[in-house]
């Protein structure tokens, strides 16, 4: 049986180890935070609430590798996707088992509160499908699914933004925490999107494609607002530049773009020394 710090060969992958490593350390940092009252008045709420949000952050990080591996031509980065997959489907079960205690350890009461409550729902079917997944991880199902493997995985796409829902929903008011996080997936996908057409991940083409997106997003966080608020899409579209607030999803969603553009054109430079080195 392979370890998950160990490569295909079997040998110690400090690539792998110190993604392992960065994958416990929130867990257990809220638990540090939950057993030590540090998670204010209600710390099982608040440990639920954090577990959900690193299940998502790492889920992005998932769908990040690909563009990632591409951006910056580092095919090794691919050896770490399994680890931040289960990652996520663990933090995401952790997030359920919160719930647990905070119902009140009463499974008819966590029944209809699922069936009743729309974002509960959302979140539950989240949750199964990325169960489905975690189950099916293992280098025994990879083999026996065969290419059905990565058609099953392809639900990813569609659990994030279910996830990134249920956020937003139990977020009532503020859904500034959701929506940068589904700029960052919109941005993401439009990435991919790229690839599957064959355009060239080029710094150019990245910053074209984020500032798109930048636009999309902010135009959607006025339709989030105006819908269940009635705050003016003008008002939001204001604070969109302007700091003062802190970073608005839209501002979120450029800062990464324009961090993956600086990657491909540092990588395309040393691209272009290396070739003329080898003429030299």
């Amino acid at each position: 049986m392979r370890l998950p710090w160990t490569d295909p060969k079997g040998r110690l992958s400090w690539l792998k180890a110190a993604a392992l490593g960065l994958a416990v350390l929130p867990g257990l940092v809220i638990f540090y935070w939950y057993v030590t009252g540090q998670l204010g008045a209600l710390p099982t709420k608040e440990a639920m609430k954090l577990m959900g949000l690193w299940c998502i952050r790492f889920l992005l990080v998932s769908i990040a590798l690909t563009p990632l591996q591409r951006i910056l031509r580092w095919p090794r980065i691919a050896q770490i996707r399994r680890i931040t997959g289960v990652t996520a489907a663990t933090y995401a079960g952790i997030h359920f088992l919160f719930f647990i205690p905070y119902s009140g350890f009463d499974a008819g009461k966590m029944a209809s509160e699922i069936l009743l409550r729309p974002y509960l729902s959302i979140g539950f079917i989240a949750l199964s499908g990325l169960a489905a997944l975690a189950a099916t991880s293992t280098d025994e199902m990879l083999a026996r699914l065969g290419k059905n493997w990565k058609r099953l995985h392809k639900l990813v796409y569609f659990i994030i933004p279910l996830g990134l829902l249920h956020y937003a929903m139990q977020a009532k008011l503020d859904v500034t925490a959701p929506l940068q996080l589904a700029g960052l997936f919109v941005l993401l996908m439009g990435i991919r999107v790229l690839v599957a057409r064959g355009v060239s991940l080029t710094a150019v083409n990245i910053i074209l494609l984020t500032l798109t997106m930048a636009i999309a997003v902010a135009g959607f966080e006025a339709a989030w607002y105006a819908l269940t608020s009635g705050i003016s899409p003008g008002r939001i579209l204001a604070a969109n530049l302007s700091l003062a607030n802190g970073l608005r999803p839209a501002a979120a969603c450029l800062a990464a773009g324009l961090l993956l553009a600086a990657g491909a054109a540092l990588r395309a430079s040393a691209g272009q020394r290396a070739s003329a080195g080898m003429l030299a």
